[in-house]
């Protein structure tokens, strides 16, 4: 247990050597494809109107503000 703890955690002396050797076999990782200027601005323009839609209903569920009905100012006195 010893062994296989000190193994994870990067001690021992045999273990790395395992690993290296492991790691040159393995292939390398494949990159990611880039996405082109117009793919960007269609994602763009599609998240707008997934946006612009929510906020839309957000609106339109909103109940109107009622203004509450102003004190009316007394009258001046005449001079």
């Amino acid at each position: 247990m010893q062994a296989d703890l000190a193994r994870l955690l990067g001690g021992g002396g045999a273990a790395p050597a395992k690993t290296a050797k492991v790691a040159k076999a393995a292939k390398p990782a494949r990159r990611k494809p880039n996405i082109s200027d117009a793919g960007r601005r269609r994602i763009a323009a599609a998240q707008k109107a997934r946006w612009a839609k929510v906020k839309a209903e957000k609106a339109t569920a909103e109940k109107p503000k009622v203004e509450k009905a102003k004190a009316a100012k007394p009258a001046k006195k005449a001079k």
